[in-house]
């Protein structure tokens, strides 16, 4: 999983990209964990802890008009990745 870098911005990109490729996977971890009907040995470990650190997960949900305006973010950056690329490499001779 990309992370984000706050000294290079087209990282973003390419965790937006990853975060849109996946985005059925963090609904589900956002929506669902840990499942209550569903007895696991995390599940049964988290329980143990004051303080579980997955509990909130369903506060991190996005919208379906959130995960559009990342979309949005993830083309713009898109062109601008590729055009970074391209000038990056405009000097070299093929």
């Amino acid at each position: 999983m990309p992370q984000d870098v706050h000294t290079q911005w087209n990282s973003t990109f390419y965790l937006l990209n990853f975060a849109l490729e996946y985005c059925d996977a963090v609904d589900h971890i956002t929506t669902d964990w840990p499942q209550k009907t569903q007895k696991t040995k995390t599940a049964t470990s988290l329980k143990r802890h004051s303080k579980n650190p997955l509990k909130d997960l369903r506060n991190l949900k996005l919208s379906s008009h959130e995960w559009r305006l990342l979309e949005q973010l993830r083309n713009a950056l898109k062109v601008c990745t590729l055009v970074s690329c391209h000038s990056a490499f405009s000097w070299v001779r093929f």
